[in-house]
């Protein structure tokens, strides 16, 4: 259909850009630290999350903000490197990082995030990896105002180690699913590793809601960040159930019983505890918008 994310801004949050990478030639990128001058990645995170909002909206205009060194980093450098890219006019923002434990979404990071789709900025959150478990959503995902995203797998399934809701407090979460599980993405050169990695986690599915949201604010600039939210989740598809099958192997009786256990659990839950409304269509969301935008009073 011709979009490809034009005039709109991005911002991400993370471990820093390899601006060097031969795909990034023809991409607008911007980087900028918060611990020193360097905005290299060391780690290779947030690059290849980077490469994938370019492969799917090329024209969008990308801000990284660095920090952290490393892979792990801390909230308040989290909140600094969001309030500096709000300043910088972003219109979304990917925040693919997860805290370790869950929360009910009053922790200073969830409320950054919900400041930031205050002030007009969409916000899509990693679910986390603690699965299969149920109420393991960490911040910033808790985050009441956050599109907060789990993973599929190749074959629709909510992967297993995707978290689950609800928040400590309640509520569902996810709010949807996207692709997430070994997903290959642009690596770091200097890590020599090649000029690719696989990843799985569910911050690779952040950015596949990310670059459908650049591509559905370039087809309705006007259109609101909670308008874009609603119509990313109107349009998602049903996600399958996952499966017990990765229960064999070398786990322990113990790790076997939980895993049955929270099988069990599955079946009588809540789905959009798993999955949320379902897995994301970006045409389904644009045709949703388009819908809904020609109904609206002028």
């Amino acid at each position: 259909m011709g979009f490809t994310g034009d005039r709109v801004r991005v911002g991400v949050v993370g471990t820093g850009v390899d601006l060097a990478h031969p795909d990034f030639a023809n991409c607008t990128i911007n980087a900028f630290s918060l611990v020193g001058s360097d905005v290299s990645d060391s780690v290779g995170h947030e690059t290849g999350i980077v490469w994938l909002i370019t492969r799917i909206a090329p024209r969008a205009d990308v801000v990284v903000a660095k920090d952290r060194i490393g892979a792990y980093g801390y909230m308040h450098q989290v909140i600094d490197a969001c309030e500096r890219l709000r300043q910088l006019g972003v219109q979304i923002v990917n925040l693919s990082v997860a805290t370790d434990f869950p929360t009910d979404g009053t922790d200073p990071i969830s409320r950054e995030v919900n400041y930031l789709a205050e002030n007009g900025i969409v916000v899509v959150t990693a679910a986390g990896n603690k699965g299969p478990r149920f109420q393991t959503i960490g911040a910033p995902g808790a985050a009441e105002y956050a599109l907060t995203v789990g993973k599929t797998n190749d074959r629709d399934q909510v992967s297993w180690d995707s978290s689950r809701g609800p928040t400590l407090d309640g509520r569902p979460k996810p709010d949807c699913v996207a692709p997430g599980a070994r997903i290959m993405a642009a690596s770091p050169l200097a890590l020599r590793k090649g000029a690719y990695f696989t990843f799985d986690c569910t911050s690779y599915a952040v950015p596949h809601v990310v670059g459908t949201l650049a591509l559905l604010k370039e087809a309705s600039p006007d259109a609101t960040a909670s308008a874009l939210k609603q119509a990313v989740m109107a349009g998602c598809e049903p996600a399958k159930p996952s499966l017990l099958s990765r229960t064999v192997g070398r786990s322990s009786f113990r790790e076997r019983l939980a895993t049955k256990l929270s099988v069990g659990f599955a079946s009588h839950a809540d789905p959009r505890w798993s999955a949320g409304v379902g897995r994301v269509n970006a045409y389904r969301a644009y045709e949703w918008l388009r819908k809904n935008e020609s109904a609206s009073p002028s």
